[in-house]
């Protein structure tokens, strides 16, 4: 299976968003690829009565060309660069390891200096690393009708799924994953239905998992969301044909 890209990141054109220290250029993302997903699933299932099932499945998923950020780039001598700008940029390495991106040409300020300005380079890619989910998942639904009235009304449901996730990049394992998925995560479901009158309680419960980061505000770095559950009910009556009460 494949995903596009979302239309409104596959820009066609170079952007620039600049003030009096800082210019920051955005390249076209296009020719950005879709990511594509290798599916492999086996699973045993049991219909053991009517309305009723057991099943056991096992999956792998590999996943590639993940959509992404291009990270420290400073492309001297790109045309796209040096047209939106003016002139080219020089990127100058820096005893912590990191490095510095300025443009060449000094840069007119509003207050009437001519100062050298920051170049920061954003562009859209496809990463080269690989995701791989291996999984397991376990459902059960199971109605009580052969008991007798008025238990019969009775059934229930079960899902259970255990994800283990792994990049082929353990330097950049927090980045290249896929984010909201939690290793474990189950829904218990209870329920009556009998004579108009309809029960039904479901809890939903989650493991932790880790959130993309979005500002600075909360941080570059990505976040976990704490382990959580959430419990539901819903009640109805069905007067007749044409009128049910619902709480």
């Amino acid at each position: 299976g494949i995903v596009r890209p979302n239309l409104r990141i596959m820009t066609p054109s170079t952007d620039l968003r600049s003030n009096n220290t800082t210019a920051t250029v955005s390249l076209p993302s296009a020719l950005v690829e879709p990511y594509d997903a290798k599916n492999y699933d086996l699973s045993v299932e049991w219909y053991n009565r009517e309305g009723s099932a057991i099943s056991v499945g096992l999956f792998k998923k590999t996943i590639s060309n993940f959509f992404g950020n291009a990270i420290e780039i400073c492309p001297q001598g790109d045309p796209l660069v040096v047209d939106i700008l003016g002139s080219d940029i020089t990127r100058t390495d820096t005893t912590d390891g990191g490095f510095t991106c300025t443009q060449n040409e000094p840069f007119l300020n509003d207050d009437g200096e001519f100062v050298t300005r920051d170049v920061v380079v954003n562009q859209r890619m496809n990463s080269p690393a690989e995701i791989e989910l291996n999984g397991v998942e376990l459902a059960i639904q199971q109605k009580l009708d052969f008991l007798p009235y008025p238990w019969n009304g009775f059934g229930g449901v079960f899902n259970y799924t255990y994800i283990d996730q792994d990049s082929d990049d353990d330097v950049n394992d927090d980045i290249n994953r896929l984010y909201k998925v939690a290793p474990e995560s189950f829904n218990l479901i209870g329920y009556y239905e009998n004579d108009g009158f309809s029960l039904r309680v479901a809890y939903n419960w989650k493991d932790d998992s880790l959130l993309r980061a979005t500002n600075t505000y909360l941080g570059l770095l990505p976040r976990t969301q704490k382990a959580s559950g959430r419990l539901d009910a819903v009640a109805s009556y069905k007067i007749d044909s044409n009128f049910k009460v619902f709480l």
